[in-house]
């Protein structure tokens, strides 16, 4: 077996850092006081009282902190805290050049850790470019999302409780093609995506 290569976050690696995160095999040098700023979650995680370090449990003298998040989300929130002038994803530039996939990233961790701030502009990102809300909307393929990228949000939307996003996206994953011999699977697919819609949702979508 092939020993663990770690590597470095080059744009999360800061030398005045005084707390090393690990998540998989990607570890980054931080500020604690900054990550606490942001998040109580985070704030609690400094207060609790820790045992002194072993050689064998930090990195290159640091404290060293192992999360269970996935190297590319907790990327992708870090970047959004610690570098905004590298991480545009947020910016008001055109559609076609944001991230799908490091929203729906900072939407899951900005709700797991408690940053309000991250939270609201990416649901804010997710309105405005995937999941419109007026009926006037509806309609407009530039505003919404199709339906292989309404798949990819709805199960973070429903893991991070933002139910109203749900109606549209939904809308959106009627538009399954159904081809001939796939027509079950396809039908089947869209009566599981139903079945597994909370009652607010379903109350919300019929009224």
């Amino acid at each position: 077996m092939e020993p663990t290569v770690i590597q470095r976050s080059p744009r999360l690696w800061f030398a005045g850092g005084t707390l090393v995160f690990r998540a998989e095999n990607t570890v980054y040098r931080l500020l604690p006081d900054i990550l606490a700023a942001c998040s109580p979650v985070f704030q609690d995680m400094f207060n609790v009282p820790q045992p002194s370090m072993q050689d064998s449990d930090g990195y290159e003298g640091l404290a060293l902190i192992y999360m269970a998040d996935k190297s590319d989300e907790l990327t992708a929130l870090f970047e959004a805290i610690f570098t905004p002038q590298f991480f545009q994803v947020f910016m008001p530039r055109a559609k076609a050049t944001r991230s799908l996939t490091k929203t729906l990233a900072i939407l899951k961790l900005s709700t797991k850790y408690q940053i309000d701030h991250l939270r609201y502009q990416s649901l804010r990102l997710l309105h405005v470019d995937y999941t419109p809300v007026a009926l006037y909307e509806i309609d407009l393929h530039d505003v919404r999302a199709d339906w292989k990228m309404a798949l990819q949000i709805i199960p973070t939307v429903r893991q991070c409780n933002a139910l109203w996003l749900l109606p549209s996206l939904y809308y959106t994953v009627r538009e399954i093609p159904l081809a001939r011999g796939r027509s079950s699977a396809n039908g089947s697919m869209r009566h599981r995506l139903c079945r597994s819609t909370p009652y607010s949702a379903r109350k919300t979508e019929t009224t």
